[in-house]
């Protein structure tokens, strides 16, 4: 299981590295769909290693709610939220019209995503020490 939850946080920290890397470069919604996608890793990396398995599930808010036992990550609720929002209107022009309040996602937007992302996945790294 160990080498599991490892692989999940991994490729958590790809997702932050590749976020890095189109942050500098301009991709404000990829950086926020893979701050997303490293925050959602990380949690479940956490589920891995206190139950044995993760949901199908891709909302930040549901895995931090399903991790409530982890006081570490019990803060994380108001973030999530952000996150969440960016699962499916980063990925399609039509996803979900008018959920991202100021249209396509702006730099504010990609760095307040990574920045929290971080956050997620050293807390949860935390957890899992």
């Amino acid at each position: 299981m160990t080498e599991r939850r490892e692989h999940w946080l991994s490729m958590a920290n790809d997702d932050l590295a590749f976020a890095e890397l189109g942050l500098s470069n301009g991709f404000f919604s990829q950086v926020c769909f893979l701050s997303q996608q490293a925050s959602e890793k990380a949690l479940k990396a956490v589920l891995l290693s206190r139950t044995g398995g993760y949901p199908r599930v891709h909302s930040i808010v549901d895995l931090v709610k399903r991790n409530d036992a982890v006081e570490a990550l019990a803060g994380l609720m108001d973030d999530a939220r952000i996150l969440d929002q960016y699962y499916i209107p980063t990925r399609y022009p039509d996803g979900v019209p008018g959920s991202l309040p100021d249209g396509l996602p702006s730099e504010e937007h990609a760095k307040q995503a990574l920045t929290i992302a971080k956050t997620v996945v050293e807390q949860c790294e935390q957890v899992l020490r």
